[in-house]
């Protein structure tokens, strides 16, 4: 299972927060679904 807790970690340092991603273009449910532990496309990883 992948891991995205560094993902999040440096979103939190850089103050990076998912209402910022949803304005530049990242479809939210998707960060959501890396949030629940959710399954996700590498295009979708590829994006961040």
């Amino acid at each position: 299972m992948i891991s995205y807790e560094p993902l999040f970690r440096t979103m939190k340092e850089k103050g990076v927060t998912s209402y910022r991603l949803g304005k530049l273009g990242f479809p939210l449910s998707n960060f959501y679904a890396m949030k629940h532990g959710d399954n996700v496309s590498t295009h979708t990883i590829n994006q961040l």
